[in-house]
């Protein structure tokens, strides 16, 4: 069998790497904006969680929007929750919503209660019983409704005032779900 001549072994590596180099600038315009973080990987460098922009979510652009106090460092990889792309960090679930182009918050006592976990968070947490469905009342309009439950920390002005202080409460706290109830723990 007869070797080519290593012009050709030659041209062709270099078409191959001109074909690669062309490629660089179209997968690097793709290419996700990511921040990778090993504060939550218990010191076990180079191993961590990637926040990522990408064509997939924008969970970066929201980390930084929200910043490091309010959602904590990442504890998760991106897997899919109620059908959305999320996120867990230490103190907030980002969840990437296509329809609207944005990241919203889990609501993780809702998902608790929906999964019967109320028992459990009262016993362990001294979490009250969230309130029946319907508590609210038929015919609310959703800002009535957020008046309605905002209006039940008025009997505690520290933790109504610690509730408006988070600049958006509604994000970050959700409603209330339960009237103040004082479990005799602080």
């Amino acid at each position: 069998m007869q070797r080519p001549p290593s012009i050709f072994v030659f041209l062709a590596l270099l078409l191959g790497l001109l074909g690669a180099l062309s490629r660089t600038p179209a997968a690097a315009a793709q290419a996700p904006t990511c921040r990778f973080f090993t504060e939550t990987a218990e010191g076990q460098a180079p191993y961590g969680f990637a926040v990522c922009d990408d064509t997939q979510a924008r969970f970066l652009s929201a980390f930084d929007r929200w910043g490091l106090q309010r959602i904590g460092y990442p504890i998760s990889r991106r897997y899919e929750h109620d059908g959305f792309i999320t996120q867990a960090f230490q103190k907030a679930i980002m969840q990437w919503r296509a329809d609207s182009q944005t990241v919203v918050l889990v609501n993780v006592f809702d998902d608790l209660n929906r999964a019967g976990f109320d028992p459990r968070l009262l016993q362990t947490r001294q979490t009250p019983h969230q309130f029946q469905p319907g508590w609210d009342g038929a015919g609310l309009t959703f800002p009535q409704i957020v008046q309605k439950r905002q209006a039940l920390l008025a009997v505690r002005p520290a933790l109504h005032s610690a509730y408006f202080a988070a600049g958006d409460p509604l994000t970050f706290f959700g409603l209330p779900t339960s009237e103040v109830t004082d479990m005799g723990n602080h």
